[in-house]
């Protein structure tokens, strides 16, 4: 996973930042506009595979 997070943050699609005063030090991810952009996208993707699923693939 820290791959994956450490390529998103390459890209410039997330950030990483520090939590301060935590013990081991905390880290939380957060969507760059870049990656803000990509929501739409994922949206329509989601939307577009719910109409090939079924009640019964669930």
């Amino acid at each position: 996973m820290s791959r994956k997070l450490k390529a998103l943050e390459k890209q410039k699609i997330i950030t990483k930042n520090n939590i301060p005063n935590t013990v081991p030090m905390g880290v939380c991810y957060v969507l760059t506009s870049k990656g803000k952009n990509l929501i739409p996208i994922f949206n329509s993707m989601c939307e577009w595979g719910k109409s090939y699923t079924t009640d019964s693939d669930t």
